[in-house]
This record gives C-alpha cells, structure tokens and sequence, in this order.
C-alpha cells in the first residue's frame, strides 16, 4: 500500500487502528503511549510492525500516517465472532436483549474498553489533528474505561433495571491473552489533540441500546 501511494504529489493522510495487543509482558499498572511494546500473540506482533513501517514511511515523506491503539471496543451490532474482545461484547448483547450468556473470565478480571461511538469520532478527530500537536509522534493510545466482568453486568443491570442472567465459566486460553493486556490504557498526548475516554461504562451499554431500537424502528 505505502508504494502504491508514494508516487503522489503530496503524501496522503493515512488513519491506522492499531491495537492493545503491541504491549504485554511485565506491565504497570497504567501504560501510556512510549511503553517498551512486547506483543505476545502474533496479532499484537502485526499490528506493530504496520505501526514502524508507517512511522518509517511518514519520516521519508511518503505518506502522514496517523495511528490509535485501541483497547477492547464494546459493542458492535453485527453477529458474534470469537475475537477476545467480541466475546465479551456478547454479555452485553446477552444482556440487553434478556438472554443468558456465559462469562469466559473471572468476575475481577479487569478490561480496558472504549466504545464504538468513541472510537469512530477519535478517529475523525486523529485525522484532522494539527502536526505540530503531535510532536513528531505519530501514535498514541485509545484512552480506556477499566472495568470488571462483574462491573459489566452491574452497568447491564442498572441500564436495563433487570438481573442479568450469566454464568462465568473460566476460558483458560482467553484469560491467558487478556492477563497479558494493560488494564491501565492511557495517553499523554490524547487531551491536547481531542481523543478522548468513554464518561462511564453505563454510556457505553445505553448507546447499544438506542442503536437497537434505532434499528428496529428503521
């Protein structure tokens, strides 16, 4: 792609998702945008190898590459996959629509989320930052909500006013990837250039919600 477009007169503006999953190892409790990335899963790796190749293209002029690191984005409307963060998107989707659902990870586990609304205008906002705002640094973190699996179905209970029906049963597999994430996401960067966080994880399931009904009434 990057040499496909490097013949253009001026370098095209260029907004890449890139993922939680750059980090992991020995974490602190909060990881912002310079922390030592040490994927562990191949995803993580991918994601950032795209993120050098387009810092590296942005330096040589080719293209001005714009990056966000995204936490766990909750909740979109289409059907279940088995991607980590889909899976626990279908608690909330269980949730709202009444429905049991199974809980992979232990009540404390803690998650970094955003929701898709958030995402999709940081993305506008990322593209139309200012250079110079950015400081020569090209990519920075998604700030995130922390939140409990047992935060998730209290927020579902509160939104809905019903008690969730959920069993947890722990998937080993999932738990290791997800132990291995920040649970602190954060940016030093995001505030001076527009990014911001969800306001509460209770935002993020009533925003599900209208676009269901929206939906329905279309």
């Amino acid at each position: 792609m990057i040499d496909a477009i490097r013949a253009k007169d001026a370098p095209p503006r260029l907004i890449f998702p890139s993922s939680i999953a750059v980090f992991g190892g020995l974490l602190p409790d909060h990881v912002d945008d310079d922390h030592l990335q040490r994927p562990q899963t191949s995803y993580g790796t991918h994601k950032a190898i795209a993120e050098l190749m387009l810092a590296d293209a942005t330096r040589h002029g080719m293209v001005d590459a714009r990056t966000l690191r995204l936490p766990i984005v909750l909740v979109h409307p289409d059907p279940p996959t088995q991607s980590v963060s889909d899976r626990i998107a279908g608690i909330i989707r269980d949730g709202v629509a009444g429905k049991p659902s199974i809980c992979p990870l232990r009540a404390d586990t803690k998650v970094p989320v955003v929701s898709v609304e958030t995402v999709a205008q940081n993305l506008i906002t990322l593209h139309s930052a200012d250079p110079v705002k950015m400081r020569g640094k090209r990519v920075l973190n998604q700030p995130a909500l922390t939140i409990s699996m047992d935060d998730i179905i209290e927020s579902i209970a509160r939104v809905t006013n019903t008690t969730p029906n959920v069993t947890y049963a722990l998937d080993p597999d999932l738990k290791k990837i997800v132990d291995s994430w920040p649970k602190g996401f954060i940016s030093t960067r995001a505030p001076s250039l527009g990014v911001v966080a969800d306001k509460s994880f209770e935002d993020i399931v009533s925003q599900y919600r209208q676009r269901l009904a929206e939906k329905s009434a279309a």
